[in-house]
Formats: C-alpha cells, structure tokens, sequence
C-alpha cells in the first residue's frame, strides 16, 4: 500500500503490474488512480477469463505459453505480447542463498540482486533475490530470453500492436544493444541479432 501511494502520487509512472487479482482489488480499495495491468501470472489462457481480465484491467499481457494458434483462438489482440525477455521459471521460497549461509538482508547482496545457479550442463540462470522483512523468496528465470522478432511481422499481421520488453540483468551496454536491434527490426531492417535467445512457445505452445 505504501509504495502504491508513492506510484500514484509520482508523475514519473503511468501505472503499476500486478501478479495476483487480490493486489487489483486492494488497489481499487485504497482509490489507486493509475493504470494497472495484469502480469503474465494472471491466468488469461482461455477466451472468458481474457475479456474478465479485459474488463477490469487497463492492459492484460498475453501469456507467454502459447503459440500463434492460441493465442489467435483466445482473440486476445489488445493484450501486449513480450517481444524480448527471460520468462521467469520457478518463484522459489527456499532461498539459494540460505544454502550457502548467506541472507541478503546481512550481506553485500541486498533486495532485488541477482545471483546465479548452473545446472549439470553448466548452463547459468540468473535468480532474483526478493528478500524483505514480510516476505522471501527467489524468482528464477531462464538463461536465454525469449525473442519474437522472426514473429514480428506476423503478429502485426494477425492484429496485435502492443508489444513489451521484459529486462531483468542485462548490463547497460547490453541493454543499448539490444534496443538498437529491435529499433531496426520495428523500422522494417532485417538482421540477425548478436544475443543468444530462444524463440519460447511461441512455435509449439503448452496446450
């Protein structure tokens, strides 16, 4: 509630995402004045809880599980759709870092750090620590971020037109880069990018 408060009163934010129903509702309670939109947690999977999500929010996101052919059959065209970012895979309550004997909140990593766990291949995933004095838990995303931009011109094709970055713990540098690809890929320029990426369900979805 606090920092819903300092949102509303901040002309620098148009609104705020949330990942559970009961936050909308508590913002409604409260008189929050700017926009909410749904996250990707909000199940919207289906054509009725879409136009129920529709309804009550400003802006709903398309879910990242499914393909082109779902998410055509739930007509969620005023949805936005995640064009680049690491899906988030697993919100963890065992936090990593306790294995080790560490906490964030008494250690050189503090809230919303990022540390890194490999699996057998070796492969890095980034884990997002979100530790305060209510609440405890890891966001673990996957290594490589899901990119739309081969689907680019086919979705504008199909009828969306709202799309949206999803930057989690790319540097600075990397950060430029990739906005400068994507600026060329929207302005109608075909080129490969230099990032490593995975296409996601977009191709074969969950259903």
């Amino acid at each position: 509630v606090k920092y819903a408060k300092l949102v509303d009163d901040n002309d620098s934010f148009n609104g705020v995402f949330v990942n559970q129903n009961d936050a909308y509702r508590l913002l409604k309670d409260i008189g929050f004045n700017k926009e909410i939109c749904s996250n990707t947690n909000i199940y919207s999977y289906n054509k009725l809880a879409y136009l129920n999500n529709k309804n009550n929010y400003n802006y709903t996101l398309a879910p990242i599980e499914l393909d082109l052919k779902n998410i055509k059959d739930v007509e969620c065209y005023d949805s936005l759709v995640m064009m680049y970012g690491k899906a988030p895979l697993m919100q963890s309550a065992n936090c990593i870092l306790k294995t080790k004997d560490l906490c964030a909140k008494y250690s050189k990593y503090d809230n919303n750090s990022f540390v890194y766990m490999k699996d057998r291949l070796k492969v890095s995933f980034p884990v997002r620590l979100r530790c305060s004095d209510y609440l405890c838990f890891n966001t673990i995303y996957n290594s490589k971020p899901n990119s739309l931009h081969k689907y680019y011109n086919t979705l504008k094709n199909a009828g969306f037109n709202r799309f949206y970055f999803r930057f989690t713990d790319e540097s600075m540098t990397e950060l430029h880069s990739i906005l400068s690809y994507f600026k060329d890929i929207l302005s109608g320029i075909d080129k490969n990018p230099e990032f490593d990426y995975t296409n996601g369900h977009i191709k074969g979805g969950i259903l």
